[in-house]
């Protein structure tokens, strides 16, 4: 082998170690200026026409496609009014290439958006251009997915979900609403348990004598006497008691009132 071959062949080797391959990113508008390594991965350090630089890593070789979106996507980013990033990666795999745009001020009219970014602005290709990062709003971790089109879109969603959350997810996540009014019933439920446990408790109080042992009101009772007015509410206390009798239903004058102002506010 000659010293030439031996020595492409060295760099190649190394480089595929790194998992940095020799790819050639001049034609995509990028300079590759050395290799670094964060956080345990290995980058190709490449200069963008924006003066700026990108850290882009590997475990399969990109597709021209993927190469020319990576080109958008810096371009994007580079030109985005208000939006000043302190760094960008981009990795590219077998099914898909992700760049992530870490802000250190991102603008929307007086309002500072980068602070409610953590994970940055995270965007992706397999065909399109797509968009799929959460942004923080007090208690909430919006979720902010869909087709990137331009810069002012995008930049114009979060501003919306960022002030005002809630509105935002119920119009744009089906499933927070569903899930909002699951929360909501159940503390309903909640609250109609304890509601109930206090009318039990009320209706024993007046069903007892002042220096007599407690005497609750059956549940059975209170069951029947529900049922009948929701039956038919129009039902007063004489027509359940006739009802009461002819169905042999153990309940006294006195606990029917008693149950019809507690649960019913009749007298």
């Amino acid at each position: 082998m000659s010293s030439k071959r031996l020595l492409v062949f060295a760099v190649s080797f190394f480089l595929i170690v790194l998992g940095v391959s020799a790819v050639d990113f001049a034609p995509y508008g990028f300079s590759q200026t050395g290799t670094r390594n964060v956080e345990g991965i290995d980058y190709a350090v490449l200069g963008d026409q924006g003066g700026g630089e990108v850290l882009f890593s590997q475990s399969a070789d990109p597709t021209v496609a993927r190469l020319q979106a990576l080109k958008a996507i810096v371009s994007m980013l580079r030109s985005w009014d208000g939006l000043t990033i302190s760094s960008i990666r981009a990795t590219n795999d077998a099914a898909q290439l992700m760049v992530t745009a870490m802000p250190s001020s991102l603008l929307s009219g007086t309002t500072e958006l980068a602070k409610a970014l953590p994970g940055g602005l995270v965007f992706w290709y397999d065909g399109s251009i797509d968009y799929d990062f959460r942004i923080m709003s007090g208690n909430y971790a919006v979720r902010m997915v869909g087709l990137f089109t331009t810069s002012a879109d995008l930049l114009g969603s979060m501003a919306q979900a960022y002030a005002d959350p809630e509105t935002w997810l119920m119009t744009s996540d089906p499933t927070f609403a569903i899930k909002q009014s699951a929360a909501i019933g159940a503390r309903v439920a909640v609250l109609e348990a304890s509601i109930s446990r206090l009318q039990v408790s009320l209706m024993t109080v007046l069903n007892s004598g002042t220096f007599t042992t407690l005497t609750p009101v059956s549940q059975a009772a209170i069951d029947w006497v529900s049922a009948k007015k929701a039956a038919n509410p129009s039902m007063k206390k004489a027509d359940l008691a006739a009802a009461a009798k002819k169905e042999k239903v153990q309940v006294s004058d006195k606990e029917l009132g008693i149950i019809l102002l507690v649960k019913f506010g009749e007298r």
